[in-house]
């Protein structure tokens, strides 16, 4: 019996793996299980609109890669992004300037009186906000009950 493997024939090559990224990066890098089923009418869209022109050979292998396989070729691009983009940064002026307290400190009851986190909501490479967010305004009325 012989130890030695075959060569296996490479069914995807660089120029397909190029392609890929481009539909995978406009589909928001969503995950290859979801990304897969998406692939014919996002690829259709892209084309029809002039954003892709690929090969009748290079279409039938995106309309036939299983999600193991897109996870395989592209995790060298998911690697390049693991990290993501912040868009904030600490900075010494503020924060000297802002005193932390503690949970135990915050017992200000006075109206008017709130705190606030800065965040910056960013998803794939470009800053954006997504998602749904709920704005809500607690008024809260003290009752005395009386004598």
């Amino acid at each position: 019996m012989s130890t030695h493997k075959r060569p296996v024939a490479q069914m995807y090559d660089e120029q397909f793996v190029h392609v890929l990224t481009i539909v995978w990066n406009t589909a928001n890098q969503i995950c290859s299980k979801r990304f897969v089923p998406f692939i014919p009418n996002l690829v259709a869209a892209m084309e029809r609109h002039g954003h892709l022109r690929i090969t009748e050979e290079i279409r039938g292998k995106l309309l036939k890669v299983s999600p193991a396989t897109v996870d395989r070729l592209l995790q060298n691009e998911r690697r390049r992004n693991a990290g993501g983009v912040s868009h904030t940064k600490t900075g010494t002026l503020l924060k000297n300037q802002i005193q932390v307290r503690t949970f135990a400190d915050w017992d200000d009851v006075s109206p008017g009186f709130f705190k606030v986190d800065l965040v910056a909501h960013c998803g794939g490479r470009k800053p954006t906000s997504s998602g749904l967010f709920d704005l809500h305004y607690i008024l809260a009325e003290t009752i005395q009950q009386g004598t």
